[in-house]
């Protein structure tokens, strides 16, 4: 894998980094150029295994302050195994370990130019038996009403159907972030250079076990996301299709999780998540 090196050389600029652009089955593409690019802050982390961003995140905190934190919140992990929250004096943490856990995260956009043929249902006053429009010529149908709607009412009205086409146009964007296991989460970290490691690659060989690694790739996560944009097209009739499904971010990102056991009153196991990167309790 190649790491992201610095800041641009003297003299010329260097052109930021092209975003992975998808097309058709999501088969990665260079993105075109359009007109000048302005030169912008540079996105943390270095290539992944497909293509993607490679991120590793920075902890914030150290063994001692995550266990500060659970000692403070414990109680709060055996709300949903016991119907009385236990006192904290009774809660032993059995150990705390931290993970690199990965998530991924992809956003896309998915647009389409098309037509479809479709009918449309006119009302029509009563007697009038035929629409005559552009030429052609529709029939109008009587509405089904009851006999005594119709005495107190006068005559039914009828409906003309006409057939015709659509020019549809879609453009749907989404953002998708799965864990490890491939699951729909909440996004838990901010993307921020300062927060994460220059060198992903190293920082992730250097934790050796502790590291969860992603059941689904970058590329896995996108070909479900495209299908989430798509349009359900069923049964309907359309031509002259013209569809494009665009890429415009694509990343694996290790979060450092501190992951404590906790023993409970009458044996009872719980465990407490702890977002190394931001503080929070997962």
């Amino acid at each position: 894998m190649r790491v992201a090196k610095g800041g641009p050389a003297a003299g010329k600029r260097r052109a930021g980094r092209k975003k992975p652009f998808v097309r058709g089955e999501a088969t990665a593409r260079a993105e075109p150029a359009a007109g000048k690019r302005r030169a912008g802050r540079k996105k943390a982390g270095a290539q992944g295994p497909d293509g993607g961003r490679l991120v590793v995140l920075i902890p914030v905190l150290d063994e001692e302050d995550a266990r500060a934190i659970v000692e403070k919140k414990k109680a709060g992990a055996f709300t949903r195994l016991m119907v009385v929250r236990p006192k904290a004096e009774l809660i032993r943490v059995h150990k705390i370990e931290m993970f690199l856990e990965a998530f991924v995260l992809v956003s896309a956009k998915y647009s389409a130019d098309y037509y479809r043929k479709a009918s449309h249902k006119v009302s029509v006053g009563p007697g009038v038996r035929e629409v005559v429009l552009g030429g052609l010529t529709f029939p109008a149908k009587s509405k089904s009403r009851s006999i005594s709607e119709m005495f107190s009412r006068g005559r039914a009205k009828g409906e003309v159907r006409l057939g015709m086409e659509e020019h549809v146009f879609v453009e749907n964007r989404a953002t998708a972030c799965l864990d490890c296991h491939g699951q729909d989460a909440r996004v838990p970290f901010k993307l921020d250079k300062a927060a994460a490691e220059i060198n992903p690659e190293s920082a992730l060989a250097a934790a050796g076990g502790m590291v969860r690694r992603p059941e689904v790739s970058a590329g896995e996560a996108l070909k479900g996301l495209k299908s989430r944009l798509m349009p359900d097209m069923g049964k309907e009739q359309i031509r002259d299709l013209n569809d494009m499904f665009e890429a415009t971010e694509a990343a694996e990102v290790y979060v450092p999780v501190f992951e404590a056991r906790l023993v409970g009153p009458r044996g009872r196991i719980a465990v407490m998540r702890i977002n190394g990167s931001s503080k929070a309790v997962m």
